[in-house]
């Protein structure tokens, strides 16, 4: 298999023999112009050529493997598929011959051309020698410049889902802003989604989950609208209800202050996600109690419940779920562990139930601090860091209770001519402490040396 730089100098090459243009489009020629200076599949190519069926012999047989076919009635032909896209337009010259960089290609083959309604794939590119010369028939490279991204034209309802998530896509991949007027239209309900590109949507919130400031990201999906169709649950998180003088927070943006703590914390990109859903239950646990104020009571039970409806929601694998729903379910339990009077076996439950993802846990916990009296903050870091030291010290108690030396209870039997009894357990203890402490090596050789000197100790 070609990678795109091999398959664009076989293009070119055949295109400079032939006295041909090869055009780069979309997101390469930007990548190519602004970014790495590079190529990627997907990729897409335009052939501008005299004779598209003889282009395409010549492309065939150099090409093994790769069949073209006639995509349209007219003089465009092209072949698709996962990595690679190529069209082939025939022109005609008053100078046959001219070179086809040289024949006058009308601004009406660009707009047949044109494979998209955003700015950062409207570039054009013609490989000459070792550099391109960069054709702009739609006037974005000023925009590109200033890392501006827009559309040129409005997406009509068919493929609203598609622009708007690309859009978001190049906006986390590449950092480039997007236009105030565009959250005024969505606001204004200019934008009718679909549901239909849910790959789309879950890639994109991923990795604005994965970026070192996640917030910016959620909330633009938030104003753009696009939480409706692809995660109404998040949705219900917006909005701060009154009650007498009491407040709740608005769990959205408490929500994305916690991926926001949680970010320099880890690069696990599915304990980030388990912060993003750690509340997702609020809104349907919401009680107001009189002098009390505003309760979730089992929200974190009633969030793990919904991850598997939300997992197949979103399309995401299911290897996943078992560790977001450990998260989401138990992320209140450990500032309870920080009490004075919590047994060893209340700390050994919790480490039970999460196994390996218990220091994960207690990362999530740290993360959903967003008081802003730093008070509180300093105290409730401090109790996680008690309930640490708790774990650790359960976790060595039960490392001493699980610990065997090498020499077990029939080989003393055996070697002092005992039969079952308190004697045993004595010299097995010995055995044990001197191991423990230090005074011998955690070896075969040496739990037996001693063995031999405490049958002699003991006249056995």
């Amino acid at each position: 298999m070609y990678n795109p730089i091999q398959l664009t100098d076989t293009l070119l090459a055949l295109c400079k023999d032939r006295g041909e243009s090869l055009l780069l489009s979309g997101e390469n020629a930007f990548r190519y112009l602004y970014i790495e200076r590079d190529l990627h599949f997907p990729i897409e190519y335009y052939v501008i050529a005299r004779n598209a069926d003889s282009f395409l012999d010549e492309f065939t047989k150099i090409l093994a493997g790769i069949s073209c076919q006639r995509n349209y009635d007219g003089s465009l032909y092209g072949y698709d598929n996962d990595e690679l896209l190529f069209s082939l337009i025939t022109v005609s010259s008053d100078n046959p011959s001219a070179a086809v960089d040289d024949v006058c290609i009308s601004q009406d083959v660009f707009e047949e051309l044109q494979p998209s309604k955003i700015n950062l794939e409207s570039l054009f590119l013609i490989p000459q020698g070792g550099e391109y010369r960069v054709l702009d028939p739609f006037n974005v490279a000023e925009d590109l410049e200033n890392k501006k991204l827009r559309m040129l034209n409005a997406p009509d309802q068919t493929d609203t889902d598609q622009t708007i998530l690309k859009l978001m896509d190049y906006r986390i991949r590449y950092g480039y802003d997007l236009p105030d007027l565009l959250f005024e239209e969505a606001e204004d309900g200019a934008f009718i989604y679909h549901g239909r590109c849910k790959r789309e949507f879950r890639e994109v919130l991923f990795n604005a989950l994965s970026k070192e400031k996640p917030s910016v990201y959620l909330i633009e999906l938030l104003k753009l609208g696009l939480y409706s169709s692809y995660f109404p649950q998040l949705n219900l998180l917006v909005g701060v209800e009154q009650m007498k003088e009491y407040n709740h927070k608005d769990v959205f943006y408490h929500t994305c202050q916690v991926i926001d703590n949680i970010a320099p914390l880890t690069d696990n990109v599915w304990l980030r996600f388990a912060a993003l859903v750690h509340d997702i239950a609020k809104p349907g646990t919401k009680k107001f109690i009189e002098n009390a104020g505003w309760t979730f009571h089992g929200h974190e039970v009633a969030g793990a419940r919904m991850l598997k409806i939300i997992f197949i929601q979103l399309g995401l694998s299911q290897e996943n779920l078992k560790y977001v729903r450990l998260l989401v379910k138990f992320h209140l339990r450990p500032i309870a562990l920080a009490k004075k009077g919590v047994t060893d076996s209340a700390v050994r439950r919790l480490m039970t139930e999460m196994g390996e993802y218990v220091e994960d846990l207690i990362t999530l916990c740290r993360a959903d601090i967003t008081s802003k009296n730093l008070v509180k903050v300093k105290t409730y870091l401090k109790n996680y860091d008690l309930v640490i030291e708790r774990i650790q010290e359960v976790r060595e108690k039960d490392k001493l209770r699980a610990f065997r030396p090498p020499v077990d209870g029939e080989e003393i039997m055996k070697v002092c001519n005992l039969k079952p009894s308190r004697q045993v357990g004595i010299i097995k203890k010995e055995i044990e402490e001197a191991i423990l402490t230090g005074k011998i090596e955690n070896t075969y050789e040496a739990s037996f040396a001693l063995l031999l000197r405490l049958k002699e100790k003991y006249g056995l």
